[in-house]
């Protein structure tokens, strides 16, 4: 989970939202407190498609509030991967009072890179950084950045 500046929480499921695998497949959720009272608003909702879904990490926040960053663990490329696709790296930007949610990239699987991104990314200095649970040498996982 993460703050923006405004004291808004962020936390992201792995089901739910609707759309397929069996159960939903993951939501974004902003929670925001008032008095004492948390309104829970789920900002998207993920189907089975080749843009991503099943979260398995939290996300970030930039700066400024408006761009949200994260990976799901399926979805990306679905001629890879066993035709479920290897994850994915996203954002969602927020303009108008509406999120909207671009690809950045798309996880090949082995020999071309890692797949399953777990950990989530971290930003630093407008570049994102993450781990895979497959790819690499001998498989035991990969180290990437996105400039996005």
């Amino acid at each position: 989970m993460i703050f923006d500046t405004a004291g808004n929480l962020y936390t992201t499921t792995f089901y739910g939202g609707g759309g397929g695998c069996p159960a939903g497949c993951g939501t974004i959720v902003e929670l925001s407190l008032s008095g004492s009272t948390w309104t829970e608003t789920i900002i998207q909702k993920f189907t089975q498609d080749a843009t991503g879904y099943h979260l398995n990490s939290g996300v970030v926040i930039d700066s400024t509030g408006t761009i949200i960053y994260g990976t799901t663990r399926d979805g990306g490329d679905l001629n890879v991967c066993n035709a479920t696709g290897c994850g994915s790296v996203f954002k969602m930007t927020l303009s108008s009072g509406i999120w909207t949610r671009t690809q950045l990239y798309a996880f090949r699987g082995f020999p071309a890179d890692g797949s399953v991104p777990f950990s989530g990314v971290t930003l630093n200095n407008g570049v994102l950084y993450g781990t895979t649970v497959f790819g690499g040498k001998n498989h035991p996982g990969t180290l990437y950045e996105v400039i996005p």
